[in-house]
C-alpha cells in the first residue's frame, strides 16, 4: 500500500517534490507519536543486572493543548461589513453573515477548529476543506498525514494541485486494504476532480469520478501552515522543538526514580562472620541473628552493621527540571502559572492579561497565517453555494473582519464604571450600553421602560410637591385613612380579630363591637 500510494503521489506531484512530501508526512506521524507518548520511549543498554526505570511525563502535550485552547478555545468572531451605503445591500449582507453562522454551527465549527490548531502545532500544516455533501455543504480539517498538495510556481498560497487519501481499515493483506484516494487539480482554468477507492495494490475497488469538471476556478481547499517562512510549503512543527528539552526531563526523572530505589535501602554488612550464620540470616520482622565469629579469623569478633548513603541531590535536581519546564514554557510563549506565582501577583483581570501577554502577541503571530483562510473560508461557501444551487449571494459587497477572542479574565465592574461615565458625558448612548453589556435584552424596550418609570417617579415627586403647597388638615387626613383601613381590614380575618377589643351582647339583642382605637369606635 505503501510503496503504490508514495508512487502514485510522486507521479502527480513530481518525483523530487513527491519524495519530499512523502518523506515528510512520515516524520509527521512520529511527531503524533510523539505528542501522544508512546513515541518518547527510548532505548536502553543490554546487559544490565536490573530493569531501568522509564518515566514519561508529557508536557509535550500539555503545553501543546494549553497553547491551542487559548488560541482556538474560544472561536474568533466572523463579521461581515458592507461596502457603501446601499440599505439593500446591507440587508442582504447581514443575511449573509447570519446564514455564515448557522452554517458553521451546523458543521461543528468551535469543536473542529480547536482539533485543527492541535493538528496544525503538532503536525506542521492542516487542511481546509470545504465540499458538498447529500445537498449539505460540508466544512471538515484534514491532518498533514492525510494529504499532499503543490502550489503555484509564482504564488505560494495558490493551491494548483491537492491530493487527499487515507487507510479506511487496518488489513494487512493487500487485497484486503482499502484506501480513498481524492485528487483536485487544475487545468486549463479548469477544476478537475477524480476520486476512488483503491486497494494496496492500487487496483480500483470503486471509481466516483475521473477528470470531472467541478465548474470550479480553484481547488476546495486551503493549506494553513504553521509559522511558516517565506516560500515554505511544509510549515514548522512545535513538538519538533520541545523533543530534546522533553527527552530530558524524561530520562532526568527516570533516573531519579532509579536512584531513589538503589539508594533508599541501606545494605547489611557482615564481618568475621562464619558461613553458615551468613546463610542462616533472615531478613523479617523480629528476626534474631545468631551473630557467630570465624574461627579463621583469631583475635577478631563478628560484627554486623548497615552501609547507608550519604548522597543528597534533591535541590541540584529540582533546579534542573524546574529549568527545562521554564525553557518549554518560554519556547512556547507561554507562562508557567503556579499556586505560589498567583498568590505574588493576585488573580485581577489586569494581572491575569499581562501575564498571558506574551502568549497572546504569540497566538497574533499565528493568527497572520489563519485569518487568511478563514476569509477564503467564507468566499468559497458562497462560491461553492452558487455553484450547487444552493443559494446565490454573489450580488453581496462586503469585506470579511476577524475578531480574535482570548479566555481572559476581564474587570468586568471597572470597564462598566467606564462606560457608565461615558454615557453620563453623552459620548456613549444608553442604547450601546445596553447592547453591550445586556446583548439578550432588546435595548429600545429597556429604554423605553426606563422612560416610563421616570415619568412615574416624576408624576411622584409633584404630588408630593403639591401636597406640600396645599396640606390636607391632619384630622381630615387620619379620617381618610382608617376608612380606607376598614374598608380593607375585611378581607383578612386575622386582622380584623387583633383590632376587636371586646364584643358585648345587650339585652335587646344588639352587638356591641369595641375596637381597639377611638377612631374605629366613631366610624362604626
Amino acid at each position: 500500500m505503501i510503496n503504490w500510494l508514495q508512487t502514485r503521489v510522486c507521479q502527480e506531484l513530481g518525483q523530487e517534490y513527491g519524495s519530499r512530501l512523502w518523506m515528510d508526512a512520515q516524520e509527521n506521524i512520529r511527531l503524533y507519536a510523539y505528542y501522544d507518548g508512546t513515541g518518547q520511549e527510548w532505548a536502553t543498554p543490554a546487559g544490565l543486572d536490573y530493569r531501568p526505570n522509564k518515566t514519561i511525563v508529557n508536557h509535550t502535550k500539555r503545553l501543546i493543548d494549553k497553547v491551542s485552547g487559548f488560541m482556538f478555545s474560544r472561536a474568533p468572531e466572523i463579521t461581515l461589513k458592507p461596502v457603501g451605503d446601499d440599505q439593500a445591500n446591507a440587508k442582504r449582507v447581514a443575511e449573509l453573515e447570519q446564514h455564515i453562522r448557522e452554517t458553521l454551527q451546523q458543521n461543528g465549527w468551535q469543536r473542529r477548529l480547536l482539533q485543527a490548531g492541535r493538528d496544525c502545532f503538532v503536525g506542521k500544516r492542516v487542511a481546509l476543506k470545504v465540499g458538498i455533501y447529500q445537498d449539505r455543504l460540508v466544512i471538515r480539517f484534514r491532518p498533514s498525514v492525510e494529504f499532499f498538495h503543490d502550489v503555484s510556481v509564482d504564488d505560494v498560497e495558490k493551491l494548483e494541485r491537492i491530493i487527499f487519501a487515507y487507510g479506511m481499515n487496518d488489513k494487512k493483506e493487500p487485497e484486503a486494504q482499502r484506501i480513498w484516494v481524492q485528487s483536485w487539480r487544475m487545468e486549463d482554468g479548469r477544476c478537475l476532480l477524480t476520486e476512488g477507492v483503491y486497494n494496496g495494490y492500487g487496483i480500483t475497488v470503486e471509481e466516483n469520478f475521473r477528470d470531472a469538471d467541478t465548474q470550479l476556478d480553484a481547488p476546495p481547499a486551503y493549506v494553513i501552515l504553521n509559522e511558516g517562512m517565506t516560500s515554505d510549503v511544509l510549515g514548522d512543527s512545535d513538538v519538533a522543538r520541545l523533543k530534546p528539552m522533553q527527552d530530558d526531563y524524561n530520562r532526568m526523572v527516570s533516573d531519579d526514580q532509579d536512584a531513589l530505589r538503589f539508594n533508599m535501602f541501606p545494605q547489611t554488612v557482615f564481618t568475621d562472620a562464619t558461613e553458615t550464620c551468613l546463610e542462616s540470616v533472615k531478613i523479617s520482622p523480629g528476626a534474631m541473628i545468631d551473630l557467630q565469629t570465624d574461627p579463621s579469623q583469631q583475635g577478631k569478633q563478628a560484627q554486623v552493621s548497615k552501609l547507608e548513603t550519604h548522597f543528597s541531590y534533591d535541590g541540584r535536581f529540582q533546579n534542573s527540571i524546574d529549568l527545562l519546564l521554564d525553557n518549554m514554557y518560554t519556547l512556547m510563549s507561554c507562562p508557567r502559572v503556579t499556586a505560589e506565582y498567583l498568590k505574588a501577583v493576585g488573580v485581577s483581570g489586569k494581572a491575569m492579561r499581562a501575564m498571558y501577554w506574551d502568549l497572546q502577541c504569540r497566538c497574533e503571530e499565528r493568527w497572520a497565517e489563519w485569518d487568511p483562510a478563514l476569509v477564503w473560508l467564507v468566499r468559497e461557501i458562497v462560491r461553492q453555494e452558487k455553484v450547487h444551487g444552493l443559494g446565490d449571494w454573489t450580488d453581496c459587497r462586503y469585506t470579511v473582519q476577524i475578531e480574535h477572542l482570548y479566555p481572559l479574565t476581564e474587570d468586568e465592574d471597572e470597564e462598566r464604571k467606564l462606560d457608565l461615565q461615558e454615557v453620563a458625558q453623552q459620548v456613549r448612548s444608553r442604547k450601546g450600553y445596553l447592547d453591550k453589556w445586556q446583548p439578550d435584552t432588546d435595548a429600545t424596550e429597556e429604554i423605553k421602560q426606563m422612560a416610563l418609570e421616570r415619568e412615574q417617579l416624576e408624576g411622584k415627586r409633584q404630588e408630593l410637591e403639591s401636597q406640600k403647597k396645599s396640606p390636607v388638615p391632619r384630622q381630615d387626613r387620619a379620617r381618610e385613612l382608617v376608612q380606607r383601613f376598614i374598608e380593607t381590614a375585611g378581607e383578612s380575618r386575622e386582622l380584623l380579630v387583633s383590632l376587636i377589643e371586646r364584643v358585648e351582647l345587650t339585652e335587646n339583642k344588639e352587638i356591641i363591637i369595641k375596637f381597639r382605637f377611638h377612631e374605629l369606635e366613631a366610624l362604626s
